[in-house]
């Protein structure tokens, strides 16, 4: 499968959700919470009808680079979860 496919394999994922939560990984770092919330703000201006979360640990360090989201259980119905910048292959699921 080549690059693009799977960049449209994701993107056909991203357009069938109403609900992403986007996940950063344990004790992330600013690339980590940077890709995460970037990503969010990409999906927010390309699909203005979906709702987007970025829900995680938070560094206190790293607070200016945005909020991170608290989730009600009812959100967390029927949804696409994005995990961002995953360092451990077994950790990652094909798609």
């Amino acid at each position: 499968m080549t690059l693009n496919e799977k960049y449209q394999q994701m993107y056909e994922k991203i357009k069938a959700y109403k609900k992403i939560i986007i996940t950063p990984h344990a004790r992330p770092d600013g690339d980590c919470l940077g890709s995460a919330l970037g990503l969010k703000d990409i999906i927010q201006n390309t699909f203005k009808e979906k709702e987007v979360y970025v829900s995680g640990e938070s560094t206190g360090y790293l607070e200016f680079l945005g909020a991170l989201d608290t989730l009600e259980d009812d959100v967390l119905k029927t949804l696409l979860v994005i995990a961002i910048v995953t360092a451990k292959t077994e950790l990652r699921r094909k798609i």
